[in-house]
């Protein structure tokens, strides 16, 4: 398994350059931890940096982490729900990684 403080260290670090906003952030680091690769991440996330394009409404930080909750227990193609709702009922807390790296707002303040 993925090492999450190491991808977190190395993610915050291209957040705190301004390499990836708060939402690419997220994304990437659990699609990483995951074992997911896709030419799409961190691309599919950049609209939802800095609160929806920039308005600062809803927490890019929170639309990157419903987007890898999606592509982790999302449904499959076709609308069938039944699939993606075994997983949830399946997956235990212990399964979802508990990072311990500082936030990238700590980082920056460090």
């Amino acid at each position: 398994m993925a090492d999450m403080n190491a991808i977190l260290e190395k993610n915050i670090a291209l957040y705190n350059g301004r390499s990836l906003n708060c939402a690419e952030t997220v994304l990437a680091s659990m699609c990483e931890y995951m074992g997911v690769e896709s030419a799409l991440v961190p691309r599919i996330a950049t609209a939802f940096g800095g609160g929806m394009g920039g308005t600062q409404s809803v927490c890019g930080t929170v639309t990157g982490a419903l987007m890898a909750l999606g592509i982790w227990a999302g449904r499959e193609p076709g609308g069938d729900q039944a699939p993606a709702r075994a997983r949830r009922r399946s997956a235990s807390r212990a399964s979802l990684p508990r990072p311990t790296a500082r936030s990238p707002a700590a980082s920056s303040a460090a």
